[in-house]
């Protein structure tokens, strides 16, 4: 349950209010700093979570890695990965199962870029 909330109450939220600073342009440079912060915290904690385990509950894809996916995706679009390599190893592993292909070649390719 955790990550399931986790993923939209907290996670999500540094890239959908980067998205809206954008906006604004140099005016929004302190609420970006702060939202780039967050953001690194928040994904620390998965990277940190994911060191010893190919997903977020184990070695095992569940329901939590699902809802967490899209995160793991604005990150991979968004975000210099080379600080998070347990979660770009997590987004490819994700990505490369038969399901998530299927799932692709039926409904496309969301845009995850900011």
């Amino acid at each position: 349950m955790y990550w399931l909330h986790y993923a939209e109450g907290s996670a999500v939220t540094p890239f959908v209010v980067r998205s809206i600073a954008e906006a604004f342009g140099k005016k929004a440079a302190p609420l970006r700093r702060r939202v780039d912060f967050e953001m690194n915290l928040n994904l620390s904690f998965i990277d940190h979570t994911l060191a010893d385990r190919d997903y977020l509950m184990g070695n095992q894809l569940t329901a939590a890695d699902i809802q967490m996916s899209f995160v793991g995706e604005l990150a991979a679009a968004n975000v210099d990965m080379t600080q998070y390599p347990k979660i770009n190893e997590w987004v490819k592993r994700f990505q490369a199962r038969d399901a998530y292909k299927l799932a692709v070649a039926r409904g496309g390719y969301y845009k995850y870029r900011l």
